[in-house]
């Protein structure tokens, strides 16, 4: 999570970031998926010589953000995340949690199965 939360993987000391402005998962391929968390300060990405509201999708690290009024590469919110220990293969009770599961390989929302 990127924000200006105390608890986010990456803080932002800036007013005009949320608390939860975005959220950053780095697939099993190495590409970044990104889902903008925030409805009053929208993440934007420069895309086709214009600032495009970010709402989910595939970011370059190369790719120029805004968050609330704070404009940067991802590749300096990427070097920025903390190293994390791997998970171990088979976990024995999952946490539960707030944030989306999301497909490994896509980065996507996985849809939960309604049983009908």
């Amino acid at each position: 999570m990127v924000g200006r939360s105390a608890s986010s993987d990456i803080q932002l000391d800036d007013p005009s970031v949320s608390r939860r402005q975005l959220e950053l998962t780095r697939t099993e391929d190495g590409r970044f998926y990104a889902v903008s968390c925030s409805t009053s300060n929208p993440t934007r990405v420069w895309r086709s010589d214009k600032w495009q509201p970010l709402r989910q999708g595939f970011l370059e690290p190369e790719d120029r953000l805004t968050l609330g009024g704070r404009s940067l590469q991802l590749s300096e919110l990427i070097a920025r995340l903390p190293d994390r220990q791997p998970m171990p293969a088979v976990a024995v009770h999952e946490p539960v949690s707030v944030r989306p599961r999301r497909k490994s390989t896509t980065g996507e929302v996985e849809l939960a199965s309604s049983g009908r």
